[in-house]
């Protein structure tokens, strides 16, 4: 895999700051969609392609210690005050929109 671009997906369902595969009030979109409230959906492994990582992306950092540790590259963005969906609205997806070009000129290489 050569690179990741994540805008929007989730990271870990039973990570603490995901209130995917919380099961305590109810079924969670988690444990309805794919059976089981315990399923991780980010493997972190040698060879995983380089990513970026958006605000709001539950276990984030996580991933982002992780993929360094094992020379990994990925990058950080933070949009202070973004609701969940930010890269669907303004004035969040232009920057989602130039950061990702960066990220992926940075890999690739400019055209």
């Amino acid at each position: 895999m050569q690179a990741i671009v994540d805008v929007d997906g989730i990271l870990a369902f039973t990570h603490p700051e995901s209130g995917e595969g919380d099961d305590t009030k109810g079924l969670s979109a988690a444990t309805q969609w794919l059976g089981s409230s315990r399923l991780a959906s980010h493997c972190v492994a040698p060879g995983l392609g380089p990513e970026p990582h958006w605000s709001g992306h539950a276990g984030r950092d996580d991933v982002h210690r992780q993929l360094t540790a094992l020379g990994i590259y990925s990058q950080e963005h933070s949009f202070p005050e973004a609701p969940h969906p930010f890269p669907l609205f303004n004035p969040w997806f232009a920057p989602t929109l130039e950061y990702t070009v960066q990220f992926l000129q940075r890999i690739f290489g400019r055209p």
